[in-house]
Parts: C-alpha cells; structure tokens; sequence
C-alpha cells in the first residue's frame, strides 16, 4: 500500500514539477509579446497550445512515474482522483476569487507577473483537468508492470 500512495505522490508531484518548468520555458522563450494578446492579459492561441503539449506531456510522464513506482491500477486511479480534487479547488478558486483588474499591460512582464495577471479562459481551466486525468492514464498504460 505504501508503494501506491508512493507512486501517486510521485506522480503528481512529476506532473508539477514538469508543467512548473515547461511553462516557464516556454514563456521565455516566446516573450511576452507572443505569450499574450497585444496589449493585454489575455493569453495567445500560440500560448494555449504550448500550455495544452506541455499539459498532455505532463500528465502522461506523472501516470507513467505513477505506475512505475505505485505498480497498481490503484495508483492510476488515485492520481487520477488527486488531479480532479486538486483542479476542482483550483476552478473554484479562479471563479470565486476577486482578483484586482491589472489593467492594460504595457512591455514585457516577468514569469511571476504573467502568472499572476494571466486572464485563462474558463474553458481552458476546465479542460486542463480532462486532460490531466486522460494523460495519467495514458501514462499508466504505457508503463507495463513487472512480473512481482
């Protein structure tokens, strides 16, 4: 049992720590001026679709570490669970949270800023767990467990 909770720990944290580091570079590679709208807050097409490979190359590298270390179906279905629990908290936070208009946004904005002041779509934020989910099992399916 413990290697299950192991794997779903692993797992998500991979799925973070991946995004974390993808979305990051992928933000200073393109600027902030191909990251956004002009003028604006809102985030690109070319945004949406980086963030939605890097999402889908995430979900899958934490369903595979999650079954390579968890070795059950289990584990799958908890880090599927864990994603779900923790974008629906996510969801509820971005919907009722009262966050302060930025305004117009003028120049380049660092990682944090954007962050921060990124207006996501409610269809993106939607998405992003369907995609965590279907990834971690996508992920789980490909790693092929060892005879115990």
């Amino acid at each position: 049992m413990l290697r299950v909770f192991g794997g779903i720990f692993l797992g998500f944290l991979a799925m973070n720590v991946i995004v974390f580091a993808g979305l990051t570079a992928v933000y200073l590679a393109m600027g902030t001026d191909r990251a956004f709208e002009p003028e604006s807050y809102s985030p690109s097409v070319l945004w949406l679709v980086c963030h939605f490979v890097v999402a889908i190359l995430a979900a899958v590298a934490g369903g595979y570490v999650t079954k390579w270390v968890g070795r059950k179906r289990e584990a799958i279905v908890g880090l599927v669970l864990i994603v779900l629990l923790f974008s629906g908290v996510t969801i509820a936070a971005e919907l009722f949270a009262e966050k302060p208009d930025p305004g117009q946004r003028t120049g380049d904005v660092s990682n944090i800023d954007a962050m921060d002041n990124a207006k996501t779509p409610l269809w993106v934020s939607l998405l992003l767990p369907v995609i965590g989910a279907g990834g971690a099992v996508v992920g789980g399916r490909l790693r092929k467990t060892p005879p115990i």
